[in-house]
């Protein structure tokens, strides 16, 4: 065998992750690398280098492989068991008493001889056989062409079975065939690597799929980046042009063919995804139709309340759809109250965009709340997931109130709209100087900067003893420098810390040790470190995260060698015990984007987590999850939340883009007993002083205004 090329039966899996095994083979080697469905018992050959590791010992790290189907006896009956459905050892055995070596390509071949020839094997049973190890070997084979097709390019295992998934059998054919259908098919592929495929498989720079495909990537990337639902084509072209180094004439001939084929609108300059587009019309058609049904107004009762507050009520009870929007300590939440006794005999349902807000407004209400995912019913329509709940089986009630109408994207929003009848009322809660969704639009800002829906702004602080947490929030929205006295304040303190790392270790200490001493808090379930940024820098999610696990889990998980410590991904590796967000829909499993659990438990290859609002236990693969730690969260992800305590750090380094005066308001607000923030005191002035957030490329605003104009 040649000095690159080694081979044996896999006989114990001793780590796998994200494509990365370690494996020993039956000869007591150990080998390494990238392996797609590691099968033990299966003889490999696999192609790469000998290498010696201080700690480790020698290892075969290889570059590439091919399965060697077994042809020993009891390796031949081992597979059988493993491939064969009905297939146990008497079965087995009688196959390969009967055919030896040639068993499997007998089997695979010939079911009609097979059920002949060998008894107990029925010919349904025997056509069974012969289906699944041609499948086994297609698709293995499959795997094998995709590793060597994407190889260096850093695609996730996880990823490439889902491509084999969807695709089957003709899965490198189609990828060759098609490869920037990927980006909209399976999950794990972005335009850059689509992109890469395409380009090892002979797709010219300025052929027409590339233009096309670049387009959708600029357009989803600045929706789901920035939020915008539609860009002016100048901007559009200038932005595919760049991206793809290619002429902005060409880029012209493929917004004019995406607009042909109805992928994208147009309207007055602007392109957008027809979905998007779509969404914005349906919600200003919707809420057009609301406004104008006056429903029977409520029972008005102002006594007790402030002027702001009656002005508000008194709006509410009488309008179809109406805006109750207003900052912490102004009586938000009094207000709704007094609104929901007003209609005693309604049929009232209240929501928000999250479990955690909804549990919120439940506490505080005194009424239950749920998601708006869980109100509008997902259900399996064909091969994806929708709503039951839609124009043709409408919503149930007389009175919708949803709250944290800033977190809305134009999607969500239409979904829900389409579902509310036309007899109900419908009274939108929210915070317009808070952050914008996450997703595509700014739904609360374009209603109430359009003038055509009604709405009240609270802005009174009713009780004069808030504290300071409710006093700078005030102070913030007016671009007013915020109060710091650490000696007499009782629910708000600045840190001064210089250096990044300073900073750093200080939030740690607090979130773990002072914080919890203090104030009796769980430092799990009561208190938030809130950041600026998913990744980069020593105070982002990735790197916190994996320092604050590190105090505050003290479940022993046996650490990986050292040199494959990158396998273990940015958010680091997930353990019994841990803090842990859904950062993505999963409607199979009644569990969404924001959920907030705790893994209770590992067992092989599955993770219980308990997740909160509403309290519920569900089962994920270790490896094909949507999870992420959770003891550090940026504002965006926890909008909607509430902490006893919350800490923030704060330095420039962040840049200005993101530590602007709503990023700031948006997570001090976000603390309801004590806020920390930890950092440079002149930075929070700088902070309060950039009201210039990128404004959002939308059209509902101009939509709402163009009453009875055709959409």
């Amino acid at each position: 065998m040649r000095a690159d090329q080694h081979e044996g039966v896999l006989a114990h899996v001793r780590f796998q992750r994200e494509g990365f095994c370690i494996a020993k083979l039956d000869d007591g080697s150990i080998v390494k690398g990238r392996l797609s469905r590691p099968e033990v018992g299966l003889r490999y050959q696999f192609h790469g280098a000998w290498v010696s590791d201080a700690r480790y010992g020698r290892q075969f790290a290889f570059r590439s492989y091919r399965p060697l189907y077994p042809q020993d006896p009891a390796g031949i009956r081992a597979y059988l068991m493993q491939h064969g459905p009905g297939i146990g050892p008497k079965l087995s055995q009688r196959l390969v008493e009967k055919y030896a070596s040639e068993a499997l390509e007998v089997c695979r071949t010939d079911p009609d001889r097979v059920a002949r020839e060998v008894q107990g094997m029925r010919p349904a049973l025997a056509q069974g056989l012969a289906d699944q190890l041609l499948a086994s070997e297609d698709l293995e084979a499959q795997h094998v062409a995709l590793a060597g097709l994407f190889a260096g390019l850093k695609v996730p295992r996880t990823t490439a079975e889902r491509i084999v998934e969807r695709y089957g059998k003709e899965a490198e054919a189609r990828v060759r065939e098609e490869p920037y259908a990927l980006v909209e098919r399976v999950r794990g592929i972005g335009f850059a690597t689509a992109d890469a495929i395409a380009r090892r498989t002979g797709v010219a720079p300025e052929d027409p799929r590339r233009v096309r495909a670049g387009i959708l990537h600029v357009l989803g990337r600045e929706a789901t980046g920035q939020g915008h639902t539609c860009l002016r084509e100048i901007t559009l072209a200038t932005y595919v042009s760049e991206l793809l180094g290619v002429r902005a004439g060409l880029v012209g001939e493929g917004i004019e063919a995406v607009l042909t084929d109805g992928t994208c609108r147009r309207d007055l300059g602007l392109v957008a995804l027809t979905p998007l587009a779509e969404a914005e019309q349906d919600i200003a058609r919707r809420l057009r139709a609301l406004a104008g049904a006056r429903p029977a107004p409520g029972s008005l009762d102002a006594s007790g309340l402030a002027r702001d507050q009656a002005r508000a009520l008194e709006r509410a009870l009488t309008e179809g759809v109406f805006v109750l929007t207003g900052p912490p300590g102004t009586g938000k939440t009094y207000t709704i109250r007094r609104i929901l006794d007003a209609f005693p005999d309604a049929r009232i349902e209240l929501a928000a965009p999250t479990g955690k807000a909804a549990k919120r407004i439940t506490e505080q209400t005194g009424r239950s709340a749920q998601t708006v995912h869980r109100l509008l019913e997902p259900i399996y329509l064909g091969d994806r997931f929708g709503f039951a709940r839609s124009a043709e089986q409408p919503l149930e009630l007389d009175l919708l109130i949803l709250d944290e109408v800033s977190m809305m994207d134009v999607q969500l929003m239409s979904q829900l709209l389409e579902a509310v009848p036309n007899s109900a009322r419908l009274i939108l809660v929210g915070d317009v100087q808070q952050l914008p969704a996450v997703g595509p639009g700014n739904v609360l800002g374009d209603m109430i900067r359009s003038g055509c829906i009604p709405y009240a702004e609270l802005d009174e602080i009713k009780r004069q003893d808030e504290g300071w947490i409710i006093q700078n929030c005030h102070r913030i929205r007016r671009g007013e420098r915020i109060w710091v006295d650490n000696g007499h304040a009782r629910d708000f303190f600045v840190l001064e810390r210089r250096h990044v790392s300073d900073i750093r270790d200080t939030v740690i200490e607090l979130a773990c040790e002072r914080l919890p001493r203090k104030y009796g808090t769980d430092p799990l379930r009561e208190q938030q470190v809130l950041v600026p940024l998913r990744l980069r820098t020593e105070l982002s999610c990735a790197s916190l995260n994996i320092a604050l696990q590190a105090r505050l889990n003290s479940v022993y998980v046996p650490s990986l060698p050292a040199n494959e410590s990158d396998q273990v991904g940015s958010g680091g590796r997930i353990r019994p015990g841990d803090k842990v967000i859904q950062t993505r829909n999963a409607y199979e499993l009644g569990i969404f984007n924001g959920d907030l659990g705790t893994v209770e438990r590992l067992e092989g290859r599955s993770l219980c987590v308990r997740f909160e609002a509403p309290d519920r236990l569900v089962d994920l693969d270790v490896e094909r999850n949507d999870l992420e730690l959770a003891y550090a969260l940026t504002v965006h992800k926890f909008q909607g939340s509430e902490a006893r305590i919350v800490v923030i750090p704060v330095h420039p380094s962040a840049g200005p883009r993101i530590l602007q005066r709503s990023w700031l308001y948006t997570a001090i607000s976000r603390a309801r007993d004590v806020c920390v923030i930890v950092g440079h005191p002149e930075e929070l002035d700088r902070i309060v002083n950039r009201d210039r957030n990128q404004v959002r490329c939308t059209r509902l605003e101009s939509l709402l205004r163009s009453v009875g104009r055709p959409d």
